[in-house]
């Protein structure tokens, strides 16, 4: 299934730029400048850190939530598991992250994209009702997430056999997209953010 054409004034962006900013979520700041300069977008350092990345580029703001790399963020993965992401502060600061985006770029569009964990926390951050599109790629999904009505506003992407990402598919979303040529046997490489460069390049979310 393609992606359909954005509604008027959406923020959109194409699958090259998708892969490059989750990249730049995971990795150090210099590294996360040079990336999101590659493809046009600026790092906002002052509202970034090591739990996400804030970018401006192409008329828009992007929050580029990070996925797991602490032991912290494993508790909070267990939390989400059975129900309890939203008690977390991780999921809390998703929430207090978006206000303070939205202050400082008040007339910007504003997109949430995360990996994984991040997937969650950006499609949390709708919530505040502040966000304008949200992109999930294999985002988390826990027992109490079974048979949820997303938002009109979401994207969510998966590998078609990522296991971190298989109770998504029980939920209701008319933007649900599966990377091409995606049935991949070993489960971490089926996670990998690689896979979003199966897409053509030029597609846009």
């Amino acid at each position: 299934m393609e992606p359909r054409q954005s509604k008027f004034n959406e923020p959109t962006i194409n699958s090259r730029h998708l892969h490059s900013l989750l990249e730049a979520s995971y990795a150090g700041t210099n590294d996360a400048e040079r990336l999101g300069k590659a493809d046009g977008y600026e790092l906002d350092k002052e509202l970034s850190n090591r739990k996400h990345r804030v970018f401006n580029g192409h008329g828009q703001t992007i929050i580029a939530f990070t996925g797991t790399r602490t032991l912290g963020d494993v508790i909070t993965d267990g939390a989400l598991a059975v129900g309890l992401g939203d008690l977390t502060y991780r999921f809390g600061d998703s929430l207090r992250l978006v206000d303070k985006v939205k202050n400082k770029y008040k007339h910007n569009p504003l997109l949430t994209i995360g990996h994984s964990l991040a997937g969650s926390l950006a499609e949390h951050a709708n919530k505040t009702g502040k966000v304008d599109k949200v992109i999930t790629v294999n985002k988390g999904t826990g027992l109490f997430g079974i048979g949820k009505k997303i938002k009109d506003n979401q994207v969510d992407i998966r590998t078609a056999t990522d296991p971190v990402s298989i109770l998504s598919t029980t939920q209701y979303n008319k933007r649900r997209f599966t990377v091409p040529d995606s049935y991949v046997v070993r489960p971490l490489r089926s996670h990998n953010t690689y896979n979003l460069k199966k897409f053509d390049k030029k597609l846009r979310f």
